[in-house]
């Protein structure tokens, strides 16, 4: 393809901003799916333009920018709504984090801007380059694997089936190399039949990826016999927990819901995240009184709930058998910083305290160590507990377990709904990457129920109080994601370093 020179700094800066906004439109919770396919052509293009990495890095960085201002914007309105903080500091605290979380997009940019001139097609620099920095944002650093581009699709199962091989990585991969062919065309000057040859290319890919996503869909084999669950959402204002005059009141709806739901003919009943929010030692008849609403031998109960530990507490979730004793239980493996994980470097800025004071635990969780799942009523459920379901590698380690079924338990009442939609996106892609159904289950969020083709079979909206009876048939059997985990996205970050090696240098002029 024919390259013209780089355009002017300054101008491909004020048109990645835009850039970086259609990309955020492109994810939930705004216009997820089919946009997602063309969304990064506009960035693409600029990069083609730039020959200096280092240009690429700062172009690449103001993209970012342009999407953390909306993607993000959740995180100021969490900041100041939910944790008090003046707005002043909310704004100051998100735009640091938007601005550092920001920096891997400039990563891409660079090593894009560095791909376009080795001996690969061009038209794959920019997905390598993606892939390279989505790994970053992941697994350097202490990463969180949040909006992924491949999350775009969560709605769209029969392009997400790409997940079960190389996890939301390849599916994120498909998606820029689509854009790449995209913009490749759209911009080039040379013969007519080059650009049909894009175009057809990328059209290829997609009828491709929606056929095979079709065909696995439709063989998938069915599980074992379905075990009735029932999922509980109370719907609780953050405002209105963890105190004593509203506890017996969140406690008795609980209780309520479990009854109905048992009535209706659950074997298991699923609670949200810290849905017992006080210190177990305080209701004494605790066990009682669940072993009253559950009526019997061959019910239970999964409830979140703080679990004093040796040194600290724990967010857990515990298993109540019928008659109402503590059978099971999980401690949540992965903190979220700053609410649940007190920062080391803290205590070393006095000068924040008064400003962060609110964000900030008085001490950390205890993290949990076992990650195996919990055996009840013909499932092996594996249990995530809040953005745990964001990691791959904590479903993966579950199924490796033995897990036939995943159960997410969340509390998202810090969260408008853009951050819920997003949490609930991220979540989707564990069922096709371990074939497993999962069911989701939030005090106030977004619950589901995921087949393990990805299909949301059903939903309970953010606010509503809710109690949904599905059915979890057991799943075995391990999917190449499973047993070989990021094997392929760790081969394509390979071929991205040999892609970086010059062309001849006349191929250059």
């Amino acid at each position: 393809m024919a390259r013209r020179g780089p355009l002017p700094l300054a101008l491909s800066l004020v048109l990645a901003l835009p850039a970086g906004a259609l990309h955020a439109l492109a994810l939930p919770p705004f216009a997820p799916g089919a946009p997602a396919w063309v969304a990064l052509v506009p960035v693409i293009a600029l990069l083609h333009f730039e020959r200096r990495p280092w240009a690429g890095f700062v172009l690449g960085w103001a993209f970012g920018l342009g999407t953390g201002a909306l993607a993000a914007a959740w995180l100021y309105e969490t900041l100041a709504w939910s944790f008090d903080l003046r707005r002043l500091v909310a704004a100051g605290f998100t735009g640091v984090a938007v601005a550092t979380y920001t920096l891997v997009f400039g990563a891409f940019g660079a090593l894009t801007v560095r791909l376009q001139r080795g001996w690969l097609p061009t038209s794959l620099a920019a997905p390598l380059a993606w892939g390279a920095a989505e790994w970053l944002r992941t697994d350097v650093a202490g990463g969180i694997p949040w909006l992924l581009y491949g999350h775009s699709q969560y709605e769209t199962p029969a392009l997400l089936q790409l997940a079960e091989i190389g996890g939301v990585p390849l599916v994120s991969f498909a998606l820029v190399w689509v854009n790449a062919l995209l913009a490749h065309a759209a911009l080039g000057r040379g013969a007519r039949a080059g650009r049909v040859r894009l175009l057809g290319g990328a059209l290829a890919l997609v009828v491709g990826l929606a056929a095979y996503g079709q065909v696995r869909m439709a063989s998938l084999a069915d599980g074992g016999e379905p075990v009735p669950v029932a999922a509980v959402q109370r719907a609780v204002p953050q405002s209105e927990r963890w105190w004593p005059d509203t506890r017996e009141r969140n406690l008795a709806g609980h209780l309520e819901a479990t009854r109905e739901a048992v009535a209706a003919g659950a074997r298991l009943v699923v609670w949200s995240e810290t849905a017992l929010d006080f210190p177990l030692e305080e209701v004494p008849e605790l066990g009682a009184r669940v072993a009253q609403a559950l009526g019997g031998e061959g019910h239970s109960l999964l409830a979140g709930a703080n679990v004093a530990r040796a040194g600290g507490v724990a967010n857990s979730v515990l298993l109540f058998d019928a008659r109402g004793e503590v059978r099971g239980a999980y401690d949540k493996r992965v903190l979220v910083p700053f609410a649940e994980r007190r920062p080391a470097w803290f205590d070393d800025t006095p000068f924040l305290h008064d400003y962060l004071a609110k964000l900030v635990p008085d001490a950390s969780y205890v993290t949990g160590t076992e990650l195996k799942p919990i055996p009840v009523a013909d499932l092996r459920v594996g249990v995530l507990i809040c953005f745990e379901s964001t990691f791959p590698d904590l479903s993966r380690g579950l199924v490796d377990a033995g897990a036939t079924a995943l159960v997410n338990m969340s509390n998202d009442a810090f969260f408008r709904q853009g951050a819920a939609e997003q949490h609930l996106a991220a979540t989707v892609a564990r069922a096709v990457e371990t074939r497993r159904p999962l069911l989701r289950v939030t005090n106030l969020g977004v619950g589901a129920g995921v087949e393990p083709t990805g299909r949301i079979a059903w939903r309970i909206e953010r606010d509503d109080v809710a109690t949904k009876l599905a059915e979890l048939a057991p799943r075995s059997g391990r999917t190449p994601f499973v047993r070989g985990g990021y094997r392929l996205p760790l081969a394509l970050g390979a071929l991205a370093l040999l892609g970086c090696v010059y062309r001849k240098r006349e191929a250059l002029a």
